[in-house]
């Protein structure tokens, strides 16, 4: 699914009403019923009177909070709505919403809100849409302000009240919302880094747009909706065998790091890879046969030990011709001799290979071995990883992400996929999606090296690089959001996330 601009959306607005007979007011309607969806689907077991309170702008954002106020008043007794507006100056749309709710529920300018958040409650924010520019100013940069201070679970419609919908930057104070529901198209602003901290987790909203105004943009940022994931499942078939579904080789293990490997293998036959072998080094063995039951430890000779070197290379090659995919890098140390094992397995290579974690860091000292390798690469760097590929500092990344990872991704023939808060795969053709499953909990020792094996799963049962990577990303991230819904985000650890990975492909094969 695109990502658009503001500008864009209006377009998409326009071109549904004037070509296609789409009203206004219908797509209001539908944006307005998915809020009000939302936030039932907030609201405890049990909890059969919540408190909600519905913040109103005088605008359209204004009239799709009017709807789900309506149709959450039809559904609860405790319903309270905000106008933050004189009735006489609301827009048209909004003008017609106000007319189908009864009026005793509503407080037009009200002096004070304070009062209306003493209690628990929560709160709908559709003070300003997607028109927001330059800096909030009083009064709506108090109510936001004090919506932040509440403490309260928050809903915003379309986007959070005072996010610019194109940078993602806050026009001086912004709405710090649970959840957004946008509406249509996800907004390009809502996918930066920065933007999660406003954002919460996003909910991207079918408001009826025929199938031509999806096609109107022209963005090459996209996101991977559940609908369109669901399409990536890998199938099963009969007759079939565990070499059905593909061989992974994962190259791991050093003394200290041997759990890394363990966890990306596990993740792999989560994923559904039909077999995988575990390379360690040769006097680790036992400590890994200990360790592992479906998967399969194989020794790899080493220069001493716990550490790989040349000698381990024509096995190496050996296996990434043999399997359908290989991950290099979990735990395996950066001894100058194995950072020059790494470079030349990639060097020397033709297969799929998954470059995590310790092989980014032996690729950072050469990048040009990428843009000469036979190999299909993957690279899945972290910002400070992305930071040594691209010879600058983090903070250079963090503020260029989108802009880094295609770079990379094109002049290296390969696929980038840049960790974070808001994970973006680049592709080699230029191609760029934004992920939005996941949650902070997820930010635990070990979740890299699942998302890894996932991604190296993917490929061997057939998905190509950029396709598993693209899913792989997705499916981590709703694993990591099935597991925090059951541990919390707090107590998440990356065994939670491998552990509901079932889960996550139940989820999306009953779609």
């Amino acid at each position: 699914m695109k990502a658009v601009t503001p500008q864009e959306i209006k377009e998409m607005d326009e071109r549904a009403s004037s070509e296609f007979g789409v009203a206004e007011a219908v797509l209001m309607e539908n944006a307005g019923r998915a809020v009000a969806e939302t936030v039932k689907q907030q609201i405890p077991a049990g909890n059969e009177h919540p408190r909600i309170v519905v913040l109103c702008g005088k605008g359209n954002n204004g009239g799709d909070g009017l709807v789900a106020a309506r149709r959450l008043c039809d559904a609860f007794p405790d319903v309270k709505i905000l106008c933050c507006f004189k009735e006489e100056d609301a827009g048209k749309n909004t003008k017609e919403q106000l007319e189908k709710i009864k009026k005793s529920s509503i407080d037009f300018l009200p002096a004070s809100l304070e009062k209306y958040f003493e209690k628990d409650c929560i709160v709908v924010d559709a003070l300003l849409g997607i028109g927001v520019r330059g800096k909030v100013e009083s009064p709506y940069s108090d109510w936001i302000n004090l919506v932040n201070r509440s403490g309260h679970f928050v809903v915003s419609a379309d986007v959070p009240s005072g996010l610019d919908a194109l940078s993602g930057l806050p026009c001086g104070t912004s709405v710090k919302a649970d959840m957004t529901v946008t509406m249509g198209l996800p907004k390009i602003g809502l996918l930066y880094e920065k933007a999660s901290a406003y954002t919460g987790k996003i909910i991207v909203a079918d408001i009826g747009y025929p199938d031509e105004i999806y096609n109107m943009s022209h963005s090459r940022v996209e996101v991977l909706t559940p609908s369109e994931a669901k399409s990536f499942v890998p199938k099963r078939f009969n007759p079939s065998d565990k070499r059905s579904y593909g061989h992974i080789f994962i190259v791991s293990g050093s003394s200290l790091y041997t759990g890394a490997g363990i966890m990306c293998a596990r993740a792999s036959m989560r994923a559904g890879a039909g077999l995988v072998t575990l390379g360690v080094p040769e006097s680790l063995l036992s400590v890994y046969q200990s360790r592992l039951i479906e998967e399969m430890p194989f020794p790899l000779k080493e220069k001493s030990h716990g550490i790989l070197g040349f000698k381990a290379l024509p096995q190496i090659l050996n296996w990434t011709q043999r399997a359908d995919a290989a991950v290099i890098g979990p735990g395996l140390s950066v001894d100058s001799e194995t950072m020059a094992l790494v470079r030349d397995v990639i060097k020397y290579s033709t297969g799929k290979i998954v470059l995590d974690a310790d092989a980014i860091t032996a690729v950072s000292e050469n990048i040009d071995i990428l843009s000469f390798s036979g190999a299909e690469t993957v690279l899945t760097p972290h910002a400070g990883e992305m930071a040594r590929l691209c010879i600058c500092t983090k903070e250079e990344v963090e503020a260029n992400r989108w802009e880094l990872a295609l770079e990379i991704a094109e002049k290296r023939n390969t696929t980038i996929v840049l960790k974070g808060a808001r994970t973006v795969i680049a592709g080699k053709n230029g191609t760029l999606f934004v992920n939005i499953t996941g949650n902070p909990g997820m930010a635990t020792g070990g979740s890299g090296d699942a998302l890894a094996g996932i991604i190296g799963a993917l490929i061997a049962q057939g998905l190509g690089s950029f396709n598993a990577s693209v899913f792989g990303v997705f499916l981590h991230g709703v694993a990591g959001d099935i597991a925090a819904s059951r541990k919390g985000e707090i107590s998440l650890i990356a065994s939670d996330i491998i552990s509901s990975i079932p889960d996550a492909y139940n989820m999306l094969s009953s779609l």
